[in-house]
């Protein structure tokens, strides 16, 4: 009789199925695989490395070397006299000091004397063992064994694919710019055309431009060029994404590929239904066009001083981490006034304005909405920082500064409304869409609502009509929060009415009737 071995074999384990740890068990037999066991005791660990005087000396003098140099990551950063990219086990990381770059080579140096050829192959082979039992763990995201299935069912047809494509190229490719788009084209007409299926890195990617293509359709034009509603092709679109970057294992591997397909999946996810937030800790693009690189050039182009295919996405990107360093900077001084948070705002709006909106052709319409995308944005932030003023009292009602911020509330909302409705700017508003300026409207109300009639009032109930209802619609379930707040200012149920909504009479003084500030206190506190 066979001895029973204290683990389970390694096919067993591997497949999480039951083992009679038998020599050979029961399932080794059935399938005719040979049925090993591991050798008894515990799985091996990793040894601890002799401390020998000579590598800590040397450690050492490393470390002084790097002391001198200023140590910290910041120092680094800020040198750029060469950069040296580190690449390996599908990672990499510029290292952007003159100095460390010489200190890779003894760094390797001094781990191949710390560990011996025996402990490497230890260490690998415990490794490649977890690797292989864990080796499909991305897929319960998505809840669909996606590793073990092909996806071929899934891919649309040759015609469809280009088409896709070109939606791609014309609508969401000026706006998000992730993937480079002459690979990224090459890469689906090989798939449309040769007998192999894309590998798993490439089949992400396009999935996940199909998907994106898809969200910039109108339903009528889903309907003609699709054969389908745009809601079940969002759907089918949306798994097929999903599906191919669970069997890219996007939550463990670092190469460029998955990760752009997740950046854009995640970034069009948001305008096809919900909302989501990714980062990843990396330095923004060079302003170049698609076409002055490609995967065989070996020198970095030097950076152009005119509008590029990247252009939008680069103002946008530093607006975006530009603002939150000054919020974040802002939230760490509570004891100072608003008056340094203004003035951040202030720099960083002139930054945009030398760097970007100085290129921008406004007869060009991309190079339009990049310089209106970049003000409307500053205005917002800069009315979101005074708000707060108005309602403390530090801006006087009726003062100068007052009347300016209620002009740049309607332009907000004027030039948001625009971007969507334009006729030039008709293939990019699935991307606008995403971004209803309610705070801008909220304002607007409460100011119109104690203001005496005039054409300024009259203006920005008409821009404030027009918007809210264009917005609401979109909201058809009312899940908005801050929409639910807004629609009690008044009756606004049927649409906006000057002389019904208009239901506050105008303060003959400071003792008389509620202000706007308060107006808008009482909106924004029930977003809470």
């Amino acid at each position: 009789m066979s001895t029973l071995n204290p683990r389970s074999c390694r096919r067993c384990n591997q497949k999480k199925i039951r083992c009679i740890k038998t020599t050979p068990c029961s399932n080794c037999t059935k399938v005719e695989e040979t049925c090993v066991f591991p050798a008894p005791g515990r799985i091996p660990r990793r040894r601890k490395r002799p401390l020998k005087a000579e590598l800590v000396n040397r450690l050492s003098r490393l470390e002084q070397e790097l002391n001198a140099l200023g140590g910290g990551p910041s120092s680094h950063a800020e040198s750029e006299e060469s950069e040296l990219l580190i690449q390996g086990r599908g990672q990499s990381q510029y290292v952007n000091h003159k100095a460390l770059g010489s200190l890779v080579d003894q760094i390797k140096h001094l781990q191949g004397m710390v560990e011996s050829e025996e402990e490497r192959s230890e260490d690998n082979d415990f490794a490649s063992e977890i690797n292989t039992q864990s080796s499909n763990d991305t897929s319960f995201v998505y809840g669909y064994s996606s590793a073990a299935q092909s996806l071929c069912e899934l891919y649309p047809n040759v015609a469809d694919s280009l088409f896709l494509w070109q939606i791609y190229e014309e609508r969401v490719a000026p706006v998000v710019m992730i993937p480079h788009r002459p690979t990224t084209a090459t890469m689906i007409h090989k798939a449309c055309n040769g007998p192999d299926p894309p590998d798993r890195a490439s089949e992400a990617i396009m999935f996940a431009v199909y998907f994106a293509a898809v969200t910039s359709l109108k339903p009528s034009e889903c309907e003609l060029r699709l054969g389908e509603d745009r809601c079940s092709a969002l759907q089918r679109h949306r798994f097929a994404a999903q599906q191919a970057l669970a069997r890219a294992e996007f939550l463990q591997t670092r190469d460029p590929l998955v990760l752009q397909a997740a950046v854009l999946f995640l970034t069009c996810l948001r305008h096809a239904s919900t909302r989501s937030r990714t980062s990843y800790d990396t330095r923004l693009p060079l302003n170049i066009n698609d076409t002055d690189i490609s995967p065989d050039g070996s020198s970095m182009p030097e950076e152009r001083r005119s509008f590029t295919t990247t252009t939008f996405c680069i103002a946008r990107c530093e607006k975006i981490a530009s603002y939150r360093c000054i919020s974040k900077s802002a939230s760490t001084r509570q004891d100072q006034s608003s008056a340094a948070h203004l003035r951040d705002l202030e720099q960083l709006h002139n930054r945009l304005q030398s760097q970007y909106l100085r290129l921008c052709d406004v007869s060009i319409p991309i190079q339009w909405i990049t310089a209106t995308i970049i003000r409307l944005a500053m205005s917002r932030v800069w009315l979101i920082a005074n708000i707060p003023r108005l309602s403390s009292g530090e801006i006087c009602s009726g003062s100068p500064e007052h009347e300016r911020l209620f002009q740049t509330a309607i332009e907000v909302v004027e030039f948001a409304y625009l971007l969507e409705i334009d006729e030039r700017t008709a293939r990019w508003s699935w991307l606008f869409e995403a971004y209803p300026q309610w705070h801008a409207i909220a304002f607007v109300l409460a100011e119109v609502c104690t203001r005496s009639k005039s054409p300024e009032t009259y203006r920005a109930w008409t821009v404030a009509e027009q918007a809210y209802l264009r917005w609401r619609s979109r909201d058809s379930q009312g899940k908005g929060t801050l929409l639910k707040a807004i629609s009690q200012i008044a009756p606004l149920q049927g649409g906006l009415d000057m002389g019904t909504v208009r239901n506050v009479p105008v303060p003959q003084n400071t003792e008389c009737g509620p202000s706007s500030s308060d107006l808008l206190n009482d909106v924004l506190s029930q977003r809470i």
